[in-house]
C-alpha cells in the first residue's frame, strides 16, 4: 500500500513538471507583450491601450496597474500586437528622434505649455518621391540663389516699333546689350527675367525733279527692353541645348530729324521731333551653352527679340 502511494505521488510530480515545461514552451512561442518601435529604432514593451492620429497610450508590463503612458504618433513608426498583428503608424523610419514618453497627468500639464518640435527631414537618395521633391518649388528659393548670370552682345537688327519704314537703311549704332538671371524651377525648365538696351539708326533720302524737292530724314531709336522667359534644357552635359519662349516688354525713344528742301524756292523746312512708346513682343529663341567649368561657360542663340544672334558669357552660383 506504501509503494502504491508512493508511485502515484511520483506520477503526480512528474506530471505537474511537464505541465509546467510545456506552458513555459507556449509562452515562449506565443508573444504575450506589445512591442512599439519608434521611428528612431527604439523598442517599447507594453500593452497598448489607445491609438488614434496623434498619439500612443500604453502601459508598462512590470507595472500593470501603474500610470498610463502616452507617446506623440509621429515618435512611433510600428506597433507588433501580442497576436502578431503589426499596425504602421508613421512611415518614416529613422528619420527623427523620438522624446521622452509622457503620463497621463505630464501629458494635460504640457498641453497649456507646448514647446516646439522641430523636425528634421532627411530626403533618402535611392527614392524617386524625393528626387521630384527636390526639383520642385518647395526648392525654389534655394535655387534662386544658386542660378546663372548670363551677359551678352546682339548682333543684327530683329525687332523695331517703326511702322513704315521699309524703304530706309537701317544700321545699329552699337550691339546690343543683353543681361539675364536665371534659375532651376524643375530637372529641365529653367526660369528667368532679362534686361536689354538696343540703339538702331534709320536714314531715307530721296528727290523729285519734277516737284523740285529734296527729302532727307534721320532717325535714332534707343530700345530698352524687360522680359520674362522659361527655358527648357534639352541636354544637361558639357553642351546644354535649349529652347527659349518668353514675353518682352519694350520702351523705344527716338529722335526724327528731317529736311525738306524747295528747290526752286530756296527753302529749308526742317522737321526735329521726339517719339516714346510701349510695345511688347513675344521671343522665341534657340541655342547651346558650353560650359568650360561648373562656374563659367559660353552661349550663342538665335531667334526674336532685339536682336537676331545673340553671344555671351554664363557665370553660375551652383
Amino acid at each position: 500500500m506504501g509503494r502504491n502511494n508512493l508511485k502515484n505521488i511520483s506520477l503526480l510530480l512528474l506530471l505537474f513538471f511537464a505541465a509546467c515545461n510545456l506552458k513555459a514552451q507556449v509562452q515562449d512561442i506565443l508573444p504575450t507583450t506589445d512591442v512599439i518601435v519608434g521611428i528612431d529604432g527604439g523598442i517599447t514593451y507594453g500593452k497598448v491601450l489607445e491609438v488614434d492620429d496623434e498619439r500612443i497610450k500604453y502601459r508598462k508590463n512590470d507595472i500593470p496597474d501603474g500610470p498610463t503612458i502616452t507617446l506623440q504618433a509621429k515618435q512611433v513608426y510600428l506597433i507588433v500586437y501580442s497576436n502578431n498583428t503589426t499596425q504602421l503608424i508613421t512611415p518614416a523610419f529613422g528619420t527623427q528622434k523620438a522624446g521622452e514618453p509622457t503620463t497621463e497627468k505630464q501629458s494635460s500639464k504640457k498641453k497649456s505649455n507646448p514647446k516646439p518640435v522641430i523636425e528634421e527631414q532627411q530626403p533618402l537618395s535611392n527614392s524617386s518621391d524625393s528626387t521630384v521633391k527636390a526639383d520642385t518649388i518647395a526648392n525654389f528659393k534655394t535655387n534662386l540663389a544658386h542660378g546663372a548670370l548670363k551677359i551678352g552682345l546682339g548682333f543684327q537688327r530683329d525687332y523695331s516699333s517703326f511702322k513704315g519704314i521699309e524703304d530706309f537703311t537701317k544700321t545699329p549704332s552699337a550691339p546690343s546689350l543683353f543681361a539675364a538671371y536665371q534659375c532651376r524651377y524643375n530637372r529641365f525648365l529653367t526660369l528667368g527675367i532679362n534686361f536689354g538696351y538696343a540703339s538702331f539708326n534709320y536714314s531715307y533720302s530721296a528727290s523729285s525733279d519734277y516737284d523740285m524737292i529734296d527729302i532727307s530724314q534721320d532717325i535714332t531709336e534707343k530700345i530698352g527692353t524687360v522680359g520674362f522667359y522659361g527655358r527648357y534644357d534639352l541636354m544637361d552635359r558639357f553642351f546644354k541645348p535649349y529652347l527659349v519662349l518668353g514675353l518682352n516688354i519694350n520702351h523705344s525713344s527716338a529722335t526724327v530729324v528731317g529736311d525738306i528742301y524747295f528747290r526752286d524756292e530756296g527753302k529749308h523746312v526742317l522737321i526735329n521731333s521726339d517719339i516714346n512708346g510701349f510695345k511688347t513682343n513675344f521671343v522665341a529663341r534657340a541655342g547651346i551653352d558650353v560650359m568650360i567649368s561648373q562656374r563659367f561657360g559660353l552661349y550663342s542663340d538665335i531667334g526674336t527679340g532685339t536682336n537676331l544672334i545673340q553671344v555671351g558669357v554664363v557665370f553660375s552660383f551652383k
